[in-house]
Order: C-alpha cells, then structure tokens, then sequence
C-alpha cells in the first residue's frame, strides 16, 4: 500500500465545547502519515485558539484563520492548500475512529478504486444506531453496474465524511463545494465527484460517530429549500447519466424523496399558509417525476388529487412540529407520511 500522505479537512465555527475530543481523534490515527488542516471559519468562541494549541502539539496539524464565510468555502480553502494524494473530511463535533484513516486508505489502494466510502455510527436524539451499508465494489465499466445507482440516495452518500477522495481527482475536474447554497452542498459535491470516478470501495465498518443532535443544519429554517433540492436532484441526475444506463424509475423515485424532503421542511418551519406556497412551487418542480414514478406502480390505486390537498395533508398531520418537538423526534412521523397516503387511496 506504501505510505501516501492523507489530508483530512475540518471546517470549524464555534465548537470549542466538542473540538478537543475531536482532534484527539484525529491526531491518535493508527495511520501516521496525515497533515490535518483546520480551516477556523471565522470562530467568535476560543475555537480558534484551541486549534493553535493543537498546532504547537503537533507539526502534522495546519491552522487557517479566515472570515466567516460558510462552510462550502472552509472546505474548499481547505482542499486548495491540502498536499495529500488522498482527501478526507470530518466535522469538528463528531469523532474519528482509530482507523478511519487507515481503513478507507485500504479499501482506495488495494481496490484501484477512485473513492472509498464507510459506515458510521449515529449518536441521535431517540437512539443511537450503527448505519450499515452494502460492502461492494462498484466498477461503473461493468454490464451489470446499474443494480448500484440505489445506493446513491441513501443517506450513508449524501455527507463527505466517512469518504476518502482522490486531489487528483478534484482539482482536475475543479470540483468544489458549492457556495451560497443552505442544504445539501455536500451532497452536490459528492454527486460531482462520483461522474468522474470508474470504481468505488464500499466497506460495511463504523468509523466516525456522527453527532447528530449538534448538527445545526437540520434545524434550520432554509427558505429556498425546494431550490436546494432542485440544486441536489440536477447533480444526481447528471451522475446518473454519466455512470449508469436506462435509469429513469431511479430518478423518479429520488424526486419523490426530495419532493417529501422539501415539503416535510416548509411543515416544520412554516404556518399554514406559507407552507402551501412552498410546498405547491416544489411539486412543481418535481411533479413530472412523481407522476411518473406512481404511473410505474400499478398496485397503487392511484385517484386525481390536487396540490393543495397534498399540502392541507401535510400541514394535517406534520403539525406536532409547530409545538416545539425536537427536529429528530418529528422526523420520526415522518417516515409514515407516504404510507399513509396509499392508505387513505390518494393514488
């Protein structure tokens, strides 16, 4: 395997309650040969000052110090001045397993492969819960490639963590985190990566313990939510079309997620009224999709419903969130939604 020299990028605002556990992490890696880049994102709290601690530790570690401008141009910043072969990201408030590094390096190297990708552990607010994964290999030259592109919308993709990536890879095909966009930059990122790649390692072993109950994002209230999710849904499609065949029921059935995502949101955050507006200029949107997809399953009675019941309906039975309940715990709700409404016969 030799000894490549791994860049892992942490963007990091405000954690300075989480930062230390998450350098120890990452500076006690069974694999050596790591330059660790801190990219401080404009931190009001000591974050910063803990990351130059850190840096005085340990010569491996780079601090950047730089304005407050998101963490779509942390990332980048971090990747412009990274000189591993190999790339890999984590957040600043989760942890690294012993051998994440080293793990993900394996799979790269004795795959030939142009991405590794593994599995993590999340710590939630109902439970905690490992996430597992198909181990495989995915070699987009093979006939049969197409029974993967499933994998591709489950959520152990959609962050760039527990991932390892090829420099050469991004700066060739200028491969950036977009900017200016609330939700789903990562996932885009990854998308855009993944149409460049031939083959990719999966690998079922937890390495990372993601925090989700300090995420912030999910708890957000993104007003352009359905202009993300077009945002997302065009990056996969676009992946889709490079890396795989006829794959039009996959793409359907990913608008539908997303179309339930951005809706779901709008409930959450917004009274009634408002959440219709929004959630009627997302199914227009994705509405061509989501007919296609329930035209394509016959053994779902299917009957004419308007947009504005689809959103009364949602507004119905999403309003435990109005109350204050935890973004998790909401969440939980609404995994049924759609399953109910193939039992009430909407189509």
């Amino acid at each position: 395997m030799g000894n490549p020299l791994v860049s892992i990028i942490v963007p990091i605002y405000n954690v300075n309650k989480y930062l230390k556990r998450c350098l120890d992490s990452i500076i006690n890696q069974d694999y050596a040969n790591i330059e660790i880049i801190l990219v401080d994102d404009g931190s009001t709290d000591n974050s910063g000052s803990i990351c130059d601690y850190y840096k005085s530790k340990d010569p491996r570690i780079i601090v950047m110090h730089k304005q407050n401008e998101g963490v779509s141009i942390a990332r980048n910043s971090g990747i412009n001045i990274a000189r591993g072969e190999y790339i890999c990201f984590s957040d600043s408030d989760d942890l690294l397993q012993k051998n994440y590094v080293s793990l993900l390096l394996e799979g790269i190297v004795d795959n030939n492969a142009d991405m590794s990708i593994a599995s993590s552990y999340n710590r939630g607010f109902l439970k905690s819960k490992k996430i597992i994964i198909p181990e495989k290999v995915i070699d987009f030259h093979s006939k049969k490639q197409d029974e993967n592109c499933g994998i591709f919308t489950q959520s152990f993709m959609l962050a760039p963590w527990c991932k390892m990536f090829k420099k050469e890879i991004i700066v060739t095909n200028r491969i950036k985190f977009p900017v200016g966009i609330g939700y789903g930059e990562d996932t885009i990122f990854i998308y855009n990566y993944i149409k460049n790649c031939k083959k990719i390692v999966v690998i079922n072993k937890d390495i990372y313990v993601y925090n989700s109950l300090l995420s912030t994002a999910s708890r957000k209230f993104w007003p352009e939510m359905n202009y993300y999710c077009k945002m997302i849904f065009d990056a996969y499609c676009e992946m889709v079309n490079v890396c795989f065949n006829d794959l039009n029921a996959k793409v359907d059935e990913y608008a539908l997620k997303l179309f339930e995502i951005s809706a779901c949101h709008y409930c959450q955050y917004q009274n009634q009224s408002d959440a219709i507006k929004n959630i009627n200029k997302t199914y227009a949107v994705f509405s061509k999709y989501i007919q296609n997809y329930f035209d394509s399953h016959p053994k779902k009675e299917k009957a004419d419903i308007s947009t504005q019941d689809w959103s009364n309906y949602y507004i119905k039975h999403c309003n435990v969130a109005k109350k204050g309940v935890l973004n998790r715990l909401a969440q939980t709700m609404y995994k049924n939604i759609w399953s109910m409404f193939y039992q009430l016969g909407c189509f």
